[in-house]
């Protein structure tokens, strides 16, 4: 049953549609539009991607670089066999990988740059996670490997770099 209060509601509701649909477009004030800016310099552009390529570069050294410095102490077969390890453990902390250098290392940079107190708090915290994370995929491994598959794979890297 429709009350009395709930027709005077439907119709308070109808006339501020109505209103709304039917108000004057030239009447509403449109935002201000920022000034337009020039397009920063290259180098400016440099100095400020800097940072990114660096953190690229340093990643893909370290990662691979071993494997190069491998090659050329002990020979390629025994480089070959590091990789295949390597690469086993590289597909595992593929998620801690993600994480740090898709998410968190353009706000480490901003907070490096703007707030070193943000900075040093997020980084004893990220290790500490990011550690933990990759703890937790090391004992998966260990749980889901079968321990010969595992160790055919890895032991013959660790012997040829104790060597």
């Amino acid at each position: 049953m429709w009350s009395r209060q709930h027709s005077e509601l439907w119709s308070a509701a109808l006339v501020l549609t109505t209103a709304g649909l039917f108000a004057s477009p030239s009447r509403a004030q449109a935002p201000p539009t920022p000034p337009r800016q020039p397009p920063p310099e290259l180098r400016h552009v440099f100095t400020e991607a800097l940072p990114y390529v660096m953190q690229t570069m340093f990643f893909l050294v370290g990662s691979q670089g071993i494997v190069a410095i491998i090659e050329r102490l002990l020979g390629p077969r025994d480089a070959a066999i590091y990789n295949v390890a390597f690469l086993i453990l590289s597909a595992v902390y593929l998620i801690p990988t993600v994480i740090y250098t898709k998410y968190l290392v353009g706000k480490i940079f901003r907070w490096w740059a703007q707030d070193r107190q943000m900075f040093n708090a997020a980084f004893h915290v990220g290790v500490a996670v990011l550690l933990g994370l990759g703890l937790l995929c090391m004992a998966i491994v260990m749980v889901a490997a079968p321990l010969p598959i595992f160790m055919m794979a890895c032991a013959p890297a660790a012997l040829s770099l104790v060597r």
